[in-house]
Order: C-alpha cells, then sequence, then structure tokens
C-alpha cells in the first residue's frame, strides 16, 4: 500500500468518528421527552450574577406543549470534543477536556 493510500484510509477513519453535537438537553419527568436534539445554545454566565442560557432544541415528538416544559428542572451536558484514536497516537499533548453539567429550570 502506498502512503498516498495510507494517508487517505487514515483520513477517511478520522472524518467518521467526528460527532457534530457537543450537548445534551434532559429534562426531569417527562419519557417523552428522552429524544430532544439541541439545535443552538446562546448562554451568559458573569461572576456574582445568576447565569442564563437560550436552548434551541427538536424533537421527534411533535406533541410536546410549552405548558408541559415551563418550570421543569433540566439539565444541559457539554460533551467535549474526541480526538480520534490517530491523532491521539501523534500527539504528545496529553490534555483530557471534562464534560460540563449545568442544572436548572426552564422558564
Amino acid at each position: 500500500m502506498s502512503t498516498m493510500e495510507q494517508l487517505g484510509d487514515s483520513l477517511t477513519s478520522l472524518s467518521g468518528h467526528l460527532s457534530h453535537n457537543n450537548y445534551s438537553l434532559s429534562v426531569d419527568g417527562s419519557d417523552a421527552l428522552s429524544n430532544i436534539s439541541v439545535v443552538s445554545i446562546k448562554g451568559q454566565e458573569r461572576l456574582n450574577e445568576p447565569w442564563q442560557y437560550q436552548i434551541d432544541f427538536t424533537s421527534e415528538d411533535k406533541q410536546i406543549s410549552i405548558a408541559s416544559m415551563l418550570s421543569q428542572a433540566a439539565s444541559l451536558t457539554f460533551h467535549p470534543n474526541q480526538s480520534p484514536l490517530q491523532v491521539t497516537q501523534i500527539s504528545s499533548f496529553d490534555h483530557v477536556a471534562k464534560t460540563r453539567k449545568l442544572y436548572g429550570i426552564i422558564t
């Protein structure tokens, strides 16, 4: 196998492991809301002030009402980008990104 073929195979395997959604939203108390997909997030965090996030999401369940969402406890998880194994093997930098989780109430 030539060097170019090996490089092409490596790039193909790298692109197959990329995830485009690094967030997940969980709403407590409802099994129907388990298939939520985050579309966009806008957030504000400042020292000594309440934080606020505006989250746009979609779901397979088209019958979700606004009233069923309001005042529900929820958590937003930020998933770190996972480097493919090939990138990790050639890197001398051992940085492990941590998952971050925020808890709040939907308003």
